[in-house]
């Protein structure tokens, strides 16, 4: 946890967060992170790379994120293209991918790179892993934040939350759910960025009963933050 004055916020002067975000749909779990990061003290700084209208570029506009369109030619173009304006133009220190397509080692090879999966790994590999869990009989569902290598959700994992599927199965408010889920695993790893990688895994019990998460968050603050968030947006959770 970062050292701390008497308001028990993380002091100005620590360890800035570069997180470069690549974007092919909303953003919102990296908007929703900024606003309780920066309300929490940490200062955070993004940048992020789409390779199409959608709305995180939006998104990056209202936040006053720098933000840069790539056209998606090949892995290795796109991968080469962003890896040099987030990490050489932008000063970015690591890249969180919320993004429907592959990358290459030109992107992964340059930093610590890590992919936001909308369900738990191994079980549920590749596209529509939220839906699939609905349907596959499974009593939990979850996220999974894991590192990026050159196989299709198959590097190794740093994070995952996982709740009870509600009864009656309701994709909605699964829907709802995994945008929880992404986001408390977005502040574990902003947390533990901002620590320079130490970060002491733990279980924690994000938000009520039923929910896991390993590693949680070791800041109270954070902790209170997301709980305050999920149930000002009236995400379903005690389900």
């Amino acid at each position: 946890m970062l050292p701390s004055g008497s308001d028990g916020h993380p002091r100005l002067e620590e360890k800035l967060i570069r997180i470069g975000l690549v974007c092919s749909a909303g953003g919102s779990v990296a908007g929703a992170a900024m606003d309780i990061l920066r309300a929490q003290g940490y200062l955070v700084s993004m940048a992020m790379v789409t390779d199409r209208s959608c709305g995180a570029e939006t998104l990056a506009q209202a936040f006053g994120i720098p933000h840069r369109r790539i056209a998606f030619d090949s892995r290795e173009q796109f991968s080469r293209d962003a890896a040099s304006w987030l990490y050489d133009e932008q000063g970015m220190s690591a890249t969180c991918l919320f993004f429907d397509r592959l990358v290459s080692r030109e992107l992964f090879g340059r930093g610590s790179c890590f992919n936001f999966h909308p369900a738990l790994l191994p079980a549920f590999i590749g596209m529509r892993g939220l839906e699939r869990s609905a349907t596959s009989g499974a009593r939990f569902f979850g996220a999974t934040v894991h590192g990026v290598d050159e196989t299709m959700d198959g590097g190794p994992i740093v994070g995952q939350v996982v709740s009870p599927v509600p009864s009656p199965v309701d994709l909605t408010v699964m829907q709802r759910m995994s945008f929880a889920h992404k986001l408390y695993l977005f502040l574990v790893l902003a947390e533990r960025l901002a620590q320079g990688g130490d970060h002491a895994p733990h279980v924690a019990t994000p938000g009520g009963r039923g929910h896991l998460a390993s590693p949680g968050l070791s800041s109270a603050g954070l902790e209170r933050a997301f709980v305050a968030y999920v149930n000002e947006a009236g995400i379903p959770w005690d389900i």
